[in-house]
This record gives structure tokens, C-alpha cells and sequence, in this order.
């Protein structure tokens, strides 16, 4: 059931590009939706350069980040390395409030 909702939450089922502007906004907020996104990347890059062959580069950014691709933000748009920055920063946060509050139980 969890596992359910936090693939809705991250992006995960649904491509983010048909959900209101608000919940995109928070989709990208979680570190799990990066990684989502950084697969989607690898698992699609063959198929969409052959697909994508004589099809305009505004069509393909748009069929990118409908499909959560890629990520932006306004006008800027995250690379891959953004991605997995985003999720290291957040894996070192949340060891940080692990040991934390681990400590503080003690």
C-alpha cells in the first residue's frame, strides 16, 4: 500500500506533465522522483533518439518533461548530474537526522 502511494507521489505511475502545476511542483521536490527520472533517461535515450529522429527539439522537450525526463524548473531545466546532486545532498541530510536522532535517543 505504501510502495503504491509513493510511486504516485514521485511520478513514478503517472507522467507528470497531465497533473496540475502545484503537484508537479511537489513531485519534484521528493529525491526518489530524481532517480525515477535519471532511469527514464538510460532506459529511454536509444529509443527516443530513434524515434525522435526528424521530429523538432520543441516537440521532444516537451514529450521530455510530460513524460518527467527531465526536469525543469521555470526556464531551467536539471541535467543528470542535478539529479543525482539533488539525491546525494539528500541522502547526506537524511543520514545527518538519523544519527541525529539515533544520538538524541540515547
Amino acid at each position: 500500500m505504501i510502495g503504491t502511494l509513493i510511486g504516485f507521489m514521485t511520478g513514478i505511475y503517472v507522467p507528470i506533465g497531465s497533473l496540475p502545476e502545484a503537484l508537479q511542483w511537489l513531485i519534484k521536490l521528493f529525491p526518489t522522483s530524481h532517480g525515477a527520472a535519471l532511469l527514464r533517461q538510460i532506459m529511454m535515450e536509444t529509443s527516443m533518439s530513434t524515434c525522435f529522429q526528424n521530429v523538432s527539439d520543441v516537440f521532444v522537450t516537451n514529450f521530455q518533461e510530460t513524460f518527467g525526463v527531465f526536469y525543469s524548473f521555470g526556464h531551467v531545466t536539471l541535467s543528470s548530474f542535478s539529479n543525482i546532486l539533488y539525491m546525494i545532498i539528500f541522502t547526506f541530510l537524511f543520514l545527518g537526522m538519523t544519527f541525529y536522532f539515533v544520538k538524541r535517543k540515547d
